[in-house]
């Protein structure tokens, strides 16, 4: 029994059953009856926190009274509640694989023994969920050429199964219930092997290229199952796009919070990435905009991307927005939304300009807010300012500068308000510590400044950076999607929004270092491609996984994105729709990695405004992408009691395989706006804006 005073959610009804006469009763509750093969009937349970796994001995299990071959296990974390003192319960989600001598056969009733209780299985494969058929579970993009399914069964400790023969398969209307779509898999082949970023799967592919768009539809393989349903339709586009977006809204600094997020005092920290307990140095100033950076409530340099990349993005694609789109507080003021959360995004360094023109580092506090005990209406810390900064000055004033020539259009007088603050900035800099300022924050703030002024002073100021770029190959001061961080971005890492505009402006332009960065960005952009065409699922060109690097498809598909502006080949878009199936669904663990979308999105994920509703039962606030699977796990007391009782062992599973659910394993369930959401919501808008 649990020894440990411990709460479980209404819903959680726990059964106990005496095994085979022991005193010892089993906490488990049934979940599900699914198949995973032919011949795999799976049976999910639920065990209550410091609960005994239910056994797995086959002669603890029957099917129609006889004992299966073998019986393989998977166990992950499901849920997990407030830490009590040193231990963090989570709740257990156990998926049993019952290995049957003789394949399922469709219309049987197959009655079940289980070390919990009775069950059955009406197997019907129409209508039988299996959990090795991945698909994306919202909604594929309907102008993508590729599009498909896979199948990879994976059996727990038992291993991965590879298929006698190739399977045929259906794709059927959920609506008509007619099947519009037949197919025979293909094998795209065996990635059981061990390697860096592996799934543990031989691969098939179910071809959904001949589906017509249109929803939801199921995959059914004949004679083992059915898929998640799914739909072929700009309308799945639209609402993708809608909840991603509106994560940055309601999730990181809702419009609307507690007074403790409305003013910050100023400090001299140049320490920009950690806790500010120092001496206030200035007066409470008003804040307002920005998102908070992660789980918690500071407000970092990194956020600077944010709405920087949505300028570029509005920039590139402005027909793919309107006013009232994504239905916003600022929705029906005659703005596009996307720019208006982009200058929710802007108005954060606005509120840190100082009047000679400085922008400061950012927001923190002296510590985080306890979890599990406040959001972001009650939270009472005292939030402090970094001091004055050159690198977020540079890049404001490039910011300010964007949003000004964007927005004057809509809002002459705010437009031009932004532009005064980017010339102040500018000034402010001319001035001061040079030193501190890298070419590429230089670049990006004369960049804009000359694209919203016309003047000689800002062209020149940016082709000096602009020349040193492109032929620069020392990191950090190179433009490569796959990876950055606060060093990085700090240390003078080049973003596209620091160059491409400059590539279809029709102000004058030096053809040169418009050619040079054309060539970076088709250079990117076929990096990427060549990778989403040999991966198994396409998850992009991963370096490794952390941090969001297996969840943030969007920073690999920017090259892609931005060069089919420069360049329309649908091969461009067809890669990014293919990126973009894999945080919905389309991946090993048929898991969806963003809250709100899917039939499988995370259920435990790290960030305060989340905590509190999903202990009453309801679902974490929607639109988070969290960090997803990482290869490497941390020994912090608080991540390990969820990664350690995941079963196969974290490090024996394919490093696709190492996620779970659980609030406190931050290496997966956390996230920041910059990492693992700015650019997803870039490109689920592009996709939804392609019509």
């Amino acid at each position: 029994m649990n020894r440990y005073a411990f709460t479980l959610p209404a819903a959680l009804v726990l059964l106990m059953t005496s095994l085979t006469g022991s005193a010892t009763a089993q906490l488990a509750r049934l979940v599900a009856v699914k198949t995973a093969a032919a011949d795999v009937i799976v049976i999910q349970a639920e065990t209550a926190p410091d609960a005994a796994a239910p056994s797995q001995a086959p002669a603890d299990w029957a099917v129609d009274g006889a004992t299966p071959l073998a019986v393989g296990r998977g166990s992950v974390p499901s849920n997990q509640a407030i830490n009590l003192g040193a231990f963090y319960p989570v709740t257990m989600f156990h998926s049993y694989y019952l290995v049957l001598p003789n394949r399922l056969s469709v219309g049987r009733t197959y009655s079940i023994r289980t070390p919990f209780g009775q069950t059955t299985l009406a197997f019907n494969d129409a209508a039988t969920l299996c959990e090795s058929l991945k698909v994306n579970q919202e909604g594929y993009w309907p102008r993508g050429r590729a599009r498909y399914a896979v199948f990879g069964a994976f059996l727990g400790d038992l291993g991965s199964r590879k298929l006698p023969e190739l399977p045929t398969y259906r794709v059927r209307s959920l609506v008509t219930g007619e099947d519009v779509a037949r197919g025979v898999a293909t094998y795209w082949g065996d990635d059981t092997p061990s390697r860096k970023v592996g799934t543990g799967e031989y691969i098939y592919r179910l071809n959904l290229a001949q589906a017509p768009v249109g929803g939801p539809y199921v995959v059914i393989v004949d004679g083992i199952g059915r898929s998640h349903p799914f739909s072929i339709s700009a309308a799945a586009s639209e609402h993708t796009s809608f909840v991603h977006t509106r994560g940055l809204y309601h999730s990181d600094h809702p419009r609307a919070v507690g007074q403790a997020h409305l003013i910050a005092y100023d400090t001299d920290s140049t320490n920009h990435y950690g806790f500010l307990s120092g001496p206030i140095t200035g007066k409470p100033r008003p804040m307002r905009g920005g998102y908070h950076d992660a789980g918690d409530f500071d407000r970092q340099l990194t956020n600077l991307q944010v709405p920087a990349w949505m300028l570029n993005q509005y920039e590139a694609f402005p027909a793919g927005f309107t006013d009232g789109q994504f239905d916003l507080p600022e929705s029906g003021n005659g703005i596009p939304d996307w720019l208006d959360e982009a200058l929710w995004g802007v108005a954060l360094w606005e509120s840190l300009q100082d009047p000679d023109g400085a922008v400061r580092g950012g927001v923190e506090a002296q510590r985080h807010p306890t979890y599990g005990q406040v959001d972001s209406s009650t939270d009472n810390l005292v939030y402090r300012t970094y001091a004055k900064d050159a690198p977020a000055t540079a890049m404001s004033a490039g910011l300010f500068a964007h949003a000004a020539r964007l927005l004057a259009p809509f809002s002459k007088t705010r437009s031009e308000q932004l532009l005064a603050r980017a010339r102040l900035a500018w000034t402010w800099l001319e001035a001061g510590p040079q030193a501190e300022l890298r070419p590429a924050q230089r670049m990006y703030a004369a960049l804009h400044l000359y694209l919203a002024t016309g003047l000689a002073e800002y062209h020149e100021a940016f082709l000096a950076a602009a020349r040193y770029l492109i032929t620069n190959t020392t990191w950090p001061e190179v433009y490569n999607p796959r990876y950055w961080n606060f060093s990085s971005l700090n240390g003078g890492q080049v973003f596209a929004p620091y160059f491409f505009a400059y590539l279809i402006t029709d102000k004058p332009a030096d053809a040169a270092v418009q050619a040079g960065f054309r060539k970076i960005l088709k250079q990117r952009a076929d990096e990427v491609l060549a990778n989403v065409a040999a991966m198994p699922y396409p998850i992009g060109p991963v370096g490794g996984l952390g941090y969001g690097a297996g969840t943030n498809q969007g920073r690999y598909a920017e090259p892609l994105i931005l060069q089919y502006r420069l360049t329309p080949d649908l091969k461009y878009t067809d890669a990014v729709s293919q990126m973009a199936d894999y945080t919905l669904g389309l991946n090993p663990l048929g898991q969806c990695y963003v809250t709100g979308l899917g039939a499988h999105p995370p259920s435990s994920i790290c960030q305060l405004d989340s905590y509190l509703p999903t202990l009453a039962g309801k679902a974490p606030v929607p639109g988070i992408v969290v960090y997803g699977p990482s290869a490497d796990a941390s020994g912090a007391v608080y991540q390990k009691a969820v990664w350690s009782q995941v079963y196969p062992a974290w490090y024996s599973l394919p490093e696709q395989r190492r996620y779970c659910d659980g609030w406190s394993l931050i290496n997966s369930n956390e996230f920041t706006v910059h990492e693992t959401m700015a650019l997803n919501i870039c490109m689920y808008a592009f996709l939804a804006g392609q019509k």
